[in-house]
């Protein structure tokens, strides 16, 4: 059965022959041999990225609302299949294995190529529709609506003057996050996008709204809602919290105001005479749809062009050519996973975009990407990671003030920074995370625990609750507490409020908490730890006991590493 998606030109057909020629001149898994293939290989990228541009421009020829694919357009979009022939040790069989890679499941954030361009594409719609002129009547049908609510208008009128006051304090900070555009942050920062959103919004609550507002409202509101939980992730400073949460307090009144006066609306009837969304989704022509997911997939195919792997096996290529390890959505996770038990403070939450090429991982800033290849040249962690260390040297100088290179180079060396941090950061997350102390040096191992491990002192605990600020600890008390009545056997809840406790200073409190926390799941080693530790300081005869478990049960865990310090073991 063929399989191919591109035309079967003379050159492309003299290139499938030079790479079957490397292929049976070289043994599989020599450096020769994938050197010689990916020389072939490179060569062959112009087809698949001119495949990929024939498929976007025959999909967006009729301005669809979204960008959706089958399986086959994925294969050549996420996989950089071009033609079963030109895979070694590929079969038909093949083709079901990648279908299920499709399938597995990961986190939200990670993602594939035509994921990532059918996300591109409904936001570019979503941003350009909120800055469409009211439509011809708009405006008589606003003031026919406050004519009819009268002064029941008022207490939501002053909530939204309350907030567009606040709104373009937001400028600078949205303008330092990575991934958002200056037109979004404009859309943002001006008002324009709550000014979408609430209009939207009283017809949907007057249920005087069709399906194409229904899906407008919703796309818009989960723009404001990602873009307002990228900023509570990333800025640290109480003043740029505080506003954040003002404004999310004033979105969540806007709405309360609007459903009083609902009903009054649509008992009227006026809310049928606008239902139509309509004047709001003005669609954009389809050959600028089209110019601007090219252009998106442009960027990836130069940054893919730029990536550098191992320069002594192979070059960076987009066609898939062996049926060799790749990089999955649940291996993500499972890395990611570990990155935050060894880095908890970690900023932020990028999205990452498995893409089809051979080499590394990077950190695209302008669409808040870890770009990960689908085939990685030396292993997934190591692919994974070098994307992810990247990203913290990026977000330590925009949310962090550059601290952490302050302190390391301080610490450690002045000399190239980036390249010997990402080095200490991988075998941090691989080694220590692993429970092997050996894998750092002293120097490297005593600053990575001071600035980028968990606490190793008090207070201890989930991050969110070490994250709170001193006011809002009597909420998260009560709020524990009361989930504790109905889930009193959770080992999680108890550790949350053993956390509080002693970070509320009742430590005698916080150790019977993790002790009820630590008879629920006696193998947990950070429960362990946080005992022990807690333990240590009150003069409790446990703590020997419980660090030795800790070393024990957590064998493949940073906790055994931490417990073996604690003990002064190794």
């Amino acid at each position: 059965m063929e399989f191919s998606f591109v035309e079967k030109t003379e050159e492309y057909l003299q290139r499938k022959e030079e790479l079957r020629k490397a292929t049976e001149q070289h043994r599989k898994g020599t450096a020769e041999f994938l050197l010689s293939r990916s020389e072939v290989a490179a060569k062959l990228d112009k087809f698949f990225w001119k495949a990929c541009t024939e498929l976007l421009e025959k999909k967006l020829a009729s301005a669809p609302p979204a960008l959706e694919f089958t399986d086959m357009e994925r294969f050549l979009l996420d996989m950089g299949f071009l033609d079963l022939e030109i895979i070694y040790g590929g079969s038909q069989r093949m083709l079901a294995t990648l279908r299920s890679e499709f399938q597995q499941p990961g986190r939200d954030q990670d993602v594939y190529f035509s994921e990532f361009l059918a996300n591109q594409y409904a936001e570019y719609l979503v941003v350009n529709q909120s800055e469409e002129p009211a439509a011809k009547g708009e405006a008589s049908f606003t003031k026919k609506i406050e004519d009819a609510i009268g002064t029941a208008a008022a207490g939501l009128k002053k909530v939204q003057r309350d907030r567009i006051v606040l709104l373009p304090r937001l400028k600078p900070l949205l303008s330092n996050l990575p991934g958002v555009p200056p037109k979004v942050v404009d859309l943002v920062s001006s008002g324009s996008l709550d000014e979408k959103i609430d209009g939207l919004l009283l017809r949907y609550l007057g249920g005087a709204l069709d399906e194409a507002g229904k899906t407008q409202l919703q796309q818009f509101a989960q723009l404001k809602t990602r873009l307002m939980t990228q900023l509570k992730e990333t800025m640290k400073e109480k003043g740029q919290q505080v506003l954040v949460e003002a404004i999310g307090r004033l979105d969540a009144k806007v709405k309360t105001e609007m459903q009083s006066i609902a009903s009054e609306l649509k008992s009227s009837g006026l809310l049928a005479s606008g239902s139509s969304a309509g004047a709001d989704e003005g669609p954009l022509s389809a050959k600028a749809r089209t110019k601007y997911i090219l252009a998106e997939m442009r960027l990836i195919r130069n940054l893919v062009k730029i990536v550098k792997g191992d320069v002594s096996s192979r070059k960076t290529h987009s066609a898939l050519i062996g049926d060799e390890e790749r990089i999955t959505r649940p291996k993500i996770k499972e890395i990611m996973n570990l990155v935050r038990q060894v880095d908890p403070f970690f900023p932020g939450d990028p999205i990452a975009l498995i893409t089809p090429y051979v080499g590394t991982g990077m950190f695209e800033w302008d669409r808040n990407s870890l770009l990960i290849p689908l085939t990685p040249d030396r292993s997934s962690e190591e692919s994974v990671l070098n994307a992810v260390a990247n990203y913290r040297v990026i977000m330590d100088n925009l949310s962090g003030g550059g601290k952490l290179r302050e302190n390391y180079t301080t610490v450690i060396s002045s000399s190239y920074y980036r390249e010997t941090f990402i080095r200490d950061y991988k075998k941090w997350v691989t080694g220590i995370g692993r429970g092997y102390r050996g894998a750092l040096e002293n120097k490297s191992y005593d600053f990575f625990k001071k600035f980028i491990g968990p606490p190793t002192a008090g207070p201890l605990g989930p991050v969110d609750i070490l994250n709170l600020q001193p006011d809002k600890l009597a909420n998260a008390l009560r709020e524990t507490r009361v989930a504790l009545r109905t889930a009193e056997k959770n080992a999680e809840l108890h550790f949350r409020l053993g956390t509080i406790y002693w970070m509320r200073g009742n430590r005698s409190e916080a150790y019977n908490s993790y002790s009820e926390a630590v008879a629920l799941r006696p193998t947990n080693a950070e429960y362990l730890y946080a005992l022990g530790v807690l333990g240590k300081g009150l003069g409790s005869d446990q703590t020997k006991r419980c660090l030795t478990l800790c070393a024990e049960k957590g064998a493949k865990t940073i906790w055994r590493v931490y417990a073996q310090d604690m003990l002064g073991t190794k």
